[in-house]
């Protein structure tokens, strides 16, 4: 099947910085070559056009010519499992501007299918337009027996890339996923902005969006209501920036959880701010298994967040437990330190607004929390409690009570170090976000760079207070 030929680029949108590559490759062209998936033939035996073998095909011409781009035109159109992968031939766009239905029954995407389109092995991907993905996954909700059973089988996830590097996701829509909607996997260099991502409340195990082993990856301007995280960020995630994201309803940003494998990889330098959450059970919150493998957690910030109706706005369960399997018997080996809190405003239904209970084993250190506005949903004043914790807190309207009652001015952080130095990068190299002198390079050949977190630098100063260790 020959390619169209068009002279000028196809009219999609270029307000990305990576699309912005694409556009530079077209000009010095003059020419690309685009693969619409109805040219490749559509199976109108059921209710609607079946375009899976046929969007194989066109993926397949595409990636094979360089700069391949493979649209998916307006229209409602059903598909099963697909795996699109490379390496291909420059980079390659794939443009949806319909709407994707998946199989409603499980069974017939396969036995052991753990995704419904997988990106696999790609460099330099761009997933663009204005269309859907339907996971119609109501049904399967109902055979979800994660929370039962510690051995449970997963069910697909609805857009999945898999050792992706310079990607770019945007404007997409993603509606009732059977398992997670977007999962990022051994990948690095992301970004996902202006996405949308709907679900329920009780849809089980819908994370909006899954990190896991990756890297240099920005979340923007997402809009995200589902029944489990908006956004989770499991072992392995690192440099991490996420901003100006609507949650809810949903269980927060979350990392984690974490410690539930041997030789699980550390999760560290994270940034999450200017967020919105509404009508969630969390808002920030790192949760990890008790008893647990060791790992580590380090370097997070979380700033300038806006709770509306919140259960838990800043949560960290170092005994977490979500089935019924868990023993319970033993604390956490996974260490979380260097975390801070800035400027959480808002509502909760909760007197005790922010817990922190971590491990009798492995303490938190350097914890940071202060401008805490948080109001419960009367109006009235809320709490902070903790166990197990060392860190400062400063000019928070929250009230503070930990285990030991002991609070004190100080200049320190008790059991760590002067707390001029929270918040500088770790002795081992790593990327560090907040790093004024560093950039979070997201176009490997260095035509474009990300520094979105030079200007959010956090050095409170007065009206500090003492978290001592509580255990």
């Amino acid at each position: 099947m020959s390619a169209a030929k068009i002279t000028s680029c196809p009219a999609v949108s270029i307000f990305s910085v990576f699309f912005m590559i694409v556009l530079r490759v077209c000009l010095v062209h003059a020419q690309l070559d685009v693969f619409e998936v109805s040219a490749f033939g559509c199976d109108p035996s059921g209710d609607m056009w079946d375009i899976t073998e046929s969007l194989v095909k066109a993926w397949r011409q595409a990636c094979d010519t360089k700069d391949g781009i493979v649209v998916i035109p307006r229209g409602t159109f059903s598909l099963n499992t697909v795996t699109l992968d490379g390496p291909c031939n420059g980079s390659t766009t794939f443009v949806l501007n319909g709407n994707l239905k998946a199989p409603i029954d499980i069974s017939e995407m396969g036995k052991d299918s753990q995704s419904w389109m997988l990106f696999l092995n790609m460099k330099d991907l761009f997933i663009i337009g204005r269309g859907s993905f339907d996971g119609q996954g109501t049904h399967s909700w109902l055979q979800n027996q994660c929370k039962r059973y510690l051995n449970c089988k997963s069910l697909p996830t609805s857009l999945e890339l898999e050792n992706v590097t310079n990607a770019l996701v945007e404007g997409i829509t993603s509606i009732d996923s059977k398992f997670f909607h977007i999962a990022l996997r051994r990948s690095e260099s992301i970004l996902i902005k202006n996405v949308v991502i709907q679900a329920p409340g009780y849809s089980h195990n819908t994370d909006g969006i899954h990190i896991s082993l990756s890297k240099n990856i920005i979340i923007n301007k997402a809009d995200i209501g589902t029944g489990d995280d908006c956004i989770s960020l499991s072992q392995g995630s690192r440099n991490i920036h996420i901003y100006q994201i609507k949650c809810g309803p949903g269980h927060g940003i979350s990392i984690g959880s974490l410690g539930n494998h041997a030789h699980e990889e550390d999760v560290s330098d994270i940034l999450v701010n200017d967020c919105t959450f509404t009508n969630t059970t969390n808002g920030a919150r790192i949760k990890t298994w008790a008893p647990s493998f060791p790992s580590r957690v380090f370097n997070l910030t979380f700033a300038d967040i806006t709770l509306n109706n919140v259960t838990n706005p800043i949560l960290i369960d170092q005994h977490y437990c979500p089935n019924s399997h868990c023993t319970s018997k033993g604390e956490s080996q996974v260490h979380i330190s260097e975390v801070e809190f800035h400027n959480f405003t808002g509502s909760s239904p909760n007197k005790e607004a922010v817990i922190l209970n971590c491990s009798s084993l492995m303490p938190c250190e350097a914890i940071i929390l202060g401008e805490l506005n948080i109001r419960d949903n009367l109006g009235g004043p809320t709490m902070l409690t903790c166990t197990n914790v060392h860190g400062i807190s400063y000019e928070s309207a929250s009230s503070i009570i930990c285990a030991d009652n002991g609070i004190a001015p100080s200049g320190e952080v008790v059991g760590t170090s002067p707390v001029g130095s929270i918040g500088m990068a770790p002795s081992t190299p790593s990327p560090h976000i907040g790093a004024p002198s560093k950039e979070v390079g997201i176009a490997p050949n260095g035509v474009d760079k990300f520094a979105p977190c030079n200007k959010v630098v956090y050095a409170p100063s007065r009206g500090r207070s003492i978290l001592n260790y509580s255990g």
